[in-house]
């Protein structure tokens, strides 16, 4: 009521009740009502607004491209493994045409690595590697090969069956070409003991350099081999030397029984790794230039 006395208030009140019948005798103009289609009246925006609600409308073939283009400019996945740093010393050994090799001390585990640069494409060092089946021809400590099925990879291999060469050659199991991404099982014999090792080889394609990784099947650890994995790895146009050379890497890790001696472990793992892959370089190089030879003729 606003501080106003009793009296006051209700003097107040006639006042308003005169004027309101005063204001009430004016005869007023009535006008239609809106039309219910009428315009909404939105209140002008002020500069600071219209600044920030610009939007301009980009044509969807084009958000399209956009995405398109987004998608192809990402980075690569990484590769699934690491390479070891070289030396400066390994580097120049590289660069003499020299392999490389390191191993660290085995104990009962251990690991190690072989490079070599070859003078080939990636894709005729992936044929050489992915021909299993020539393997005895080119791998002096390998005797003989046998090719299984790839159907029960979580079990050893003797729940597989074995196949005929050309189940592989024609693709039925898995196409063993560079590019194509494929799982092989196979049974290898070892050096004039004929052991039988067998493994499971995963090749995949990679921005970075295919690699393939091959694990030691089930059936074949025991009390002494405990496990072993490797995985073979190329590298192209390595320090600019251009797409006929390729970097090869084997990486090894290794687990053994305690019950082995430390020296045999150690000179087992010395003398694996050179015969894994010195065959490599001469083969890769023969089949470069045969290959080469066919493109020119």
């Amino acid at each position: 009521i606003g501080g106003f006395g009793d009296d006051e208030v209700i003097l107040e009140l006639k006042r308003n009740d005169a004027r309101n019948a005063t204001i009430s005798s004016i005869p007023i103009k009535k006008r239609n009502p809106a039309s219910t289609y009428s315009p909404t009246i939105k209140p002008k925006p002020s500069l600071e607004d219209s600044l920030l609600d610009i939007k301009e409308e980009v044509p969807e073939i084009d958000a399209l491209k956009g995405d398109v283009s987004a998608a192809f400019s990402m980075p690569p996945p990484p590769l699934p493994f690491t390479l070891p740093s070289l030396t400066s010393d390994q580097q120049k050994k590289l660069e003499l045409g020299e392999r490389v090799q390191y191993q660290s001390d085995m104990s009962r585990e251990g690991s190690g690595f072989v490079v070599l640069d070859v003078k080939a494409p990636a894709a005729v060092v992936w044929e050489c590697l992915l021909d299993f089946y020539s393997y005895p021809q080119t791998i002096p400590t390998v005797r003989d090969v046998q090719m299984f099925t790839n159907t029960h990879l979580a079990e050893d291999y003797f729940a597989e069956e074995a196949v005929e060469r050309k189940e592989y050659q024609d693709g039925t199991l898995a196409t063993l070409k560079h590019g194509i991404p494929s799982v092989t099982r196979a049974s290898f014999s070892l050096s004039k003991f004929r052991l039988s090792i067998a493994a499971i080889h995963k090749y995949r394609p990679h921005p970075l350099g295919d690699y393939m990784v091959f694990t030691l099947d089930p059936a074949c650890t025991n009390v002494v081999l405990k496990s072993a994995k490797g995985v073979w790895h190329t590298q192209s146009n390595v320090n600019g030397l251009g797409e006929e050379y390729t970097r090869v890497w084997l990486l090894c890790e290794l687990k053994v029984s305690p019950l082995l001696p430390q020296w045999i472990t150690d000179y087992a793992a010395k003398r694996a790794m050179p015969r894994a892959t010195s065959w490599l370089k001469p083969t890769v190089e023969t089949a470069a230039e045969l290959w080469y030879k066919g493109l020119e003729d």
